[in-house]
């Protein structure tokens, strides 16, 4: 599971069991992403509800492009969860293809993504990397290609909160969801960034 305690939901209790069961109503198991703060309820429940705004259909931006941008930060970070994660959802929902899903995490400028995918890109890439090079003709930019101030405000609450998750699992040694073994082994290696799993 990790390289710290976690609780699984079979032994959960409490504030703990409570959070679960609300991930339970919306997904079929809890990710071990959620698992991995078990030991302090609370910020699983936070993380939660981050998720749920940042991610998820919780933004302006859609399911596929908050997608791309979870496994785009997700390859660059080097974050091997998120993106067998994110990459294996995206095919096995048939929102993307294994191909369109290798191009999007090796160099997503040569993935066929309309121009405003790109910049939308652009900028996720440059909060994961190297925020202090953002400026405002990043903002002018994304404006340019159609983004309200609400979507880049979207835009930078997924790529802050795939940073931030890559990190905790990194740190903590996150294991892999059970169902990354029905992800063809081809893509598998490809979505191998980081750490084997």
């Amino acid at each position: 599971m990790a390289w710290i305690k976690t609780v699984p939901p079979s032994e959960a209790s409490g504030q703990l069991k409570e959070v679960y069961d609300g991930i339970l109503k919306t997904m079929p198991f809890v990710p071990k992403m959620r698992q991995l703060a078990s030991l302090r309820p609370g910020a699983v429940e936070a993380l939660e509800l981050l998720a749920k705004r940042s991610h998820f259909g919780g933004t302006s931006l859609g399911r596929e492009r908050e997608e791309r941008i979870a496994l785009v930060v997700a390859a660059l970070l080097k974050c091997t969860y998120c993106a067998v994660a994110h990459g294996g959802l995206m095919v096995k929902s048939g929102k993307a293809t294994a191909d369109q899903v290798s191009a999007l995490a090796c160099n997503y400028h040569d993935a066929g993504l309309s121009a405003a995918d790109v910049a939308m890109l652009d900028y996720a890439a440059k909060i994961a990397l190297d925020p202090e090079r953002i400026s405002e003709a990043d903002i002018t930019g994304l404006r340019e290609h159609g983004f309200s101030d609400v979507n880049i405000l979207d835009i930078a609450l997924n790529a802050s909160y795939r940073v931030f998750v890559t990190r905790m699992a990194a740190a903590l040694g996150l294991e892999g969801e059970e169902w990354f073994a029905e992800i063809a082994p081809p893509l598998r290696e490809t979505l191998t960034v980081g750490r084997r799993l």
